[in-house]
C-alpha cells in the first residue's frame, strides 16, 4: 500500500469515527430537547381545553354585547332629540331669569318701602 492509499485509508476511518462520534454527541443533545418537547406538549393540553372552555364562555356574552348594541340605537335617537328640546328650553330659561332680575330689584325696592 502506498503512502497516498494508507494517509487516505487512514483519512476515511478518522471521518468515519468522527461522523460516529458526532452522530453519538448530537442524539445525547436531541434527547432532552425531545424530552423537553413532549413535557411542553403536556403543559399545552391543558391550555387549549382552557381556550375551548373560555371560548365557549365568550359566546353568550357576545350575544348580549350584540343585543344591548341593538337597544342602545333607538336609545340614541331618543337622546338626540331630547338634545334638540332642550335647546328652545334653555333659551326660554335664560330669558325668564332675564325676567326676574328686575322684578328682584322691584320686589327690594318694595320692601325697603315697608
Amino acid at each position: 500500500m502506498s503512502d497516498n492509499e494508507l494517509l487516505r485509508a487512514i483519512s476515511e476511518m478518522m471521518d468515519t469515527k468522527l461522523k460516529s462520534v458526532l452522530q453519538e454527541e448530537l442524539k445525547k443533545e436531541i434527547q432532552p430537547i425531545k424530552a423537553d418537547i413532549a413535557d411542553l406538549r403536556q403543559e399545552i393540553q391543558p391550555m387549549k381545553a382552557d381556550i375551548a372552555e373560555l371560548k365557549k364562555e365568550i359566546q353568550p356574552m357576545k350575544a348580549d354585547i350584540a343585543e344591548l348594541k341593538k337597544e342602545i340605537q333607538p336609545m340614541k335617537a331618543d337622546i338626540a332629540e331630547l338634545k334638540k328640546e332642550i335647546q328652545p328650553m334653555k333659551a326660554d330659561i335664560a330669558e325668564l331669569k332675564k325676567e326676574i332680575q328686575p322684578m328682584k330689584a322691584d320686589i327690594a325696592e318694595l320692601k325697603k318701602e315697608i
